[in-house]
């Protein structure tokens, strides 16, 4: 009896000391002074056509004591395989921007926010890096911060059109003619659509030869015939996927092979 008695004491005064330190808690919470600058998330807005991808940011700032203006700049970078890093040039990047209210930063309350996006971007992964600064009185910079955003990535969507390989075999007959068996891919994440395969046959007074394709699916290849004079090595044939660029083509220095002919 005697433990249960003090077991239930200490549990009331326990209950007794969190409710009267909760309140403290909240006042002290909602006391609590803001951050004076602050990033939201980085949001990467994918989309096949790169005139339709996003890279945006949200940033918040608040007033320093005896703050006359406020100001931001943004800058963003970019890093692909292959490329390295690399900054992205863009209206309003690399600039200082200030509220369209001038007075905006001089109250103790005023909140700024401010969002930044950027279009018409290339596959990669993107980064913010935003600078934050105070001014005082006759523009006398009270306090400058950096702040880098996470990471987002943008994937490269549209189709990747590649001739991979010519492969060249005689016609038995008479004049010396071969056939040209040309394999091309589509490397990206996209269906093509409709477009042709061009043969020019190096040959001269040799007419060229074009094959229409429906379409492509990403990943996916066809294989696509020729006829035509025999393959000099002292000017070779060439295969053009799409040489009138119907195609919106994330890479086309991939779209043109010469063609190896085999030895004699």
């Amino acid at each position: 009896m005697y433990g249960a008695r003090a077991i239930g004491v200490s549990l009331g005064a326990a209950l007794a000391c969190a409710a009267t330190a909760a309140p403290a808690a909240i006042a002290r919470h909602h006391t609590a002074t803001p951050p004076r600058d602050a990033l939201g998330p980085i949001v990467c807005r994918q989309a096949v056509n790169p005139l339709r991808r996003e890279v945006s940011l949200q940033t918040t700032m608040r007033p320093l004591a005896r703050t006359r203006s406020l100001e931001i700049r943004f800058t963003l970078s970019v890093s692909s395989p292959g490329h390295g890093k690399a900054s992205v040039a863009a209206s309003g990047l690399g600039q200082w921007l200030s509220p369209t209210d001038p007075t905006l930063g001089r109250r103790p309350g005023d909140i700024w926010k401010l969002s930044k996006a950027v279009y018409n971007l290339g596959a990669g992964s993107y980064r913010y890096a935003v600078s934050f600064r105070w001014l005082g009185a006759d523009a006398k910079v009270l306090r400058t911060v950096t702040r880098s955003s996470s990471r987002c990535t943008i994937k490269e969507l549209r189709p990747d059109l590649a001739v991979r390989s010519v492969r060249v075999t005689p016609v038995a007959g008479g004049r010396p003619r071969d056939r040209y068996l040309a394999l091309v891919a589509n490397r990206g994440h996209s269906p093509s659509g409709p477009f042709t395969v061009l043969f020019e046959p190096g040959v001269a007074g040799a007419a060229s030869q074009s094959r229409q394709v429906h379409s492509l699916a990403a990943g996916k290849r066809v294989q696509v015939r020729f006829t035509g004079p025999a393959c000099d090595a002292a000017s070779p044939p060439t295969v053009v996927a799409d040489p009138a660029g119907r195609v919106d083509d994330a890479q086309r220095s991939n779209n043109t092979l010469t063609v190896t002919c085999p030895a004699s």
